[in-house]
């Protein structure tokens, strides 16, 4: 992944969903680390998705991602296979 993008950063979590307790809890540490990151000045804002299950939706979401120009994006994949080219996309972006 080659670019020039620089602090501080905008983080997307794209969520497949977020009923499950593991799911909250993930969510939650991935919110706290970003606040630590806020006060370092490194991150300015996160971006939250929840694809309540669907991964048309989830790669819809992380599409909007791209085109909002975000500098990185964390997900957990409804699908093994599905978001593949997006992923890709967001990548080279």
């Amino acid at each position: 992944i080659k670019g020039d993008r620089k602090a501080p950063y905008t983080i997307g979590w794209a969520n497949i969903y977020s009923v499950p307790t593991w799911m909250k809890q993930t969510q939650g540490t991935i919110e706290a680390e970003v606040e630590t990151l806020k006060k370092q000045g490194l991150v300015d804002k996160l971006v939250v998705t929840d694809a309540q299950g669907d991964a048309n939706v989830q790669i819809q979401q992380i599409q909007s991602m791209i085109d909002s120009n975000v500098d990185a994006i964390i997900l957990i994949a409804g699908s093994s296979t599905a978001p593949a080219r997006v992923i890709a996309d967001a990548c080279a972006k």
